[in-house]
């Protein structure tokens, strides 16, 4: 039980002081987390969402509705274990559920999730403690998962949540999906996700090399990492490749220019 309300209720015998009531409350939030016990490092997606779905307030309730769209934006982004995944977000339950699923489906080492709400924040916050009680196994001792009010810098990979978002503290090669208004970088699938581009580059030199295939060396000036350029020219090339033409490399980074249009 928790208490909502005291009320002083005045008595016949006793005018001046009465009697004070106390009115509670079943928590059912506390209710369910009693009765709910640390899952096996065996436990599935679905039932991890489960027991969370009973020890978190969940003020949208579309945990078990969102799933499939959700892991298949985080899928788009193809995070590696050399990202810095971040989440916007301005629904409570959503958010919350994107990270837990970030956590779940991805290998990013370094998650944030974003917002200036403070009770977004704080419903995140809850979800993750929860995840650290319940199933512990699934959040390994080096992963990191930080709830803030900005985007810090070096992230390399957003689910922007269909918010409007700045490239500012982006490195090119950076990944977003789901964003909404123009961003500095070549859209891919449909415009559902772009890479970040390169500003301010030699693009008439790039250009000048035709179909030449380029591999790292000829393009670490532009991508923040060999990780980042192999996903990059996956999306240039084909899925898997390490060489991307000069001209599609030119593509993307006069792209950097597209917002100014």
């Amino acid at each position: 039980l928790r208490i909502i309300n005291k009320v002083n209720i005045p008595m016949s015998w006793d005018q001046d002081d009465g009697m004070t009531v106390f009115v509670y409350e079943v928590n059912r939030r506390a209710a369910r987390r009693v009765a709910l016990t640390p899952l096996p490092e065996t436990s599935t997606v679905p039932e991890v969402l489960s027991v969370l779905g009973d020890a978190v307030v969940r003020p949208d309730d579309v945990w078990s509705m969102e799933v499939a769209a959700l892991v298949k934006t985080l899928s788009s982004l193809k995070v590696g274990t050399n990202d810095e995944l971040a989440l916007f977000g301005i629904s409570p339950g959503l958010l919350a559920l994107r990270t837990v699923l970030a956590v779940l489906t991805t290998d990013a080492p370094r998650l944030v999730a974003v917002s200036e709400d403070a009770y977004v924040r704080a419903t995140v916050e809850d979800a993750i403690a929860a995840l650290r009680e319940f199933a512990p196994k699934h959040l390994a001792w080096h992963r990191k998962v930080a709830v803030v009010a900005q985007m810090p810098e070096g992230i390399t990979a957003v689910d922007a949540g269909g918010m409007s978002i700045s490239s500012e503290r982006l490195k090119p090669g950076a990944i977003v999906a789901a964003y909404s208004g123009c961003l500095p970088g070549l859209p891919f699938e449909g415009d559902s996700i772009v890479v970040i581009s390169a500003a301010g580059k030699d693009v008439a030199a790039v250009e000048a090399m035709g179909e030449s295939l380029l591999g790292w060396s000829q393009v670490s000036q532009y991508v923040v990492d060999r990780l980042h350029w192999v996903r990059l020219a996956g999306f240039l090339s084909a899925e898997g490749s390490t060489r991307a033409p000069a001209s599609a490399v030119a593509r993307w980074l006069r792209a950097a220019e597209r917002c100014q249009q």
